[in-house]
């Protein structure tokens, strides 16, 4: 299993402002009292215990094909139409093999072209490209030129 440290002791804070409570020391015991209850706040401090560790195991995402992804339910919201999701689909696959994003000279409403640009960030989800939101594509390059951006 996974080991993880304990959480850090909580301290009573009491009116006269150092900071203890009297007869205790700064570091009491973690002795279960001083936890919330039922979505409770004591000591005005907020449930830490519900907070997720940073550390923490990452979900793993597995791989998706081509047809997969272009019947994924989130792609056909992002693209609005089939047509638009195989043409993002292509875009993507391009993009990844030459390393260069180009919607160069198409034409496209500001509209679409952020649909395309959207449904290649989540195809790069899909094919567990991008497994935190800090995480990048592998392009080098990106060519927006001679589309209409108001």
């Amino acid at each position: 299993g996974i080991h993880t440290s304990p959480p850090c002791p909580r301290m009573p804070v009491d009116d006269s402002g150092n900071g203890t409570m009297s007869g205790q020391s700064e570091e009491a015991p973690d002795d279960g009292k001083n936890k919330a209850v039922d979505g409770e706040q004591k000591d005005g401090v907020g449930k830490q215990e519900d907070e997720k560790p940073k550390n923490g195991p990452r979900k793993v995402v597995v791989s998706m094909t081509d047809s997969e992804m272009l019947a994924d339910y989130s792609v056909a919201k992002i693209c609005g139409s089939d047509e638009v999701a195989r043409l993002s689909l292509d875009l993507f696959n391009e993009a990844v093999t030459s390393g260069t994003l180009t919607l160069a000279k198409r034409d496209l409403s500001e509209d679409l072209l952020t649909r395309m640009l959207k449904a290649v960030g989540k195809f790069g989800m899909l094919k567990g490209l991008l497994p935190t939101r800090t995480s990048t594509l592998p392009i080098r390059s990106i060519d927006f030129s001679g589309n209409v951006l108001l």
